[in-house]
């Protein structure tokens, strides 16, 4: 199911996918790698729910498997969210470092999973 998010922030519209599976994550800097669960996914960011607090504009290093491809994005924290009753924070990431050939197979993927608007 392909669906169409108005960013708040710079008012780009991207075309995201429901995409609930297991990514790794690591803060930059950090040695210790994190496991979250996208809520969706753009060739252009991510977004997930953690319960480890992480602010804004932090950098962080992705491993993300598409289709047995691993695909290695640098984010950016871009916004941050309580979720309500609990404790629990829901974030979007903007990409800033992608591998061309990385980013083009993501987006080929992401149009695969819901087409084109």
């Amino acid at each position: 199911m392909l669906e169409k998010y108005l960013n708040p922030s710079n008012k780009r519209c991207l075309n995201r996918i429901k995409a609930h599976q297991a990514v790794r994550y690591q803060i930059r800097g950090n040695q210790s790698f994190d496991s979250a669960v996208t809520d969706d996914l753009s060739c252009a960011g991510l977004s997930f729910t953690n319960d480890k607090f992480i602010s804004l504009d932090t950098l962080l290093m992705f491993q993300i498997n598409v289709l047995s491809r691993m695909i290695s994005p640098i984010g950016r924290v871009c916004w941050v969210n309580n979720v309500p009753f609990s404790d629990r924070f829901r974030y979007g990431v903007q990409f800033v470092e992608v591998d061309p050939s990385q980013k083009r197979y993501l987006s080929d993927y992401v149009d695969m999973q819901g087409g084109k608007f």
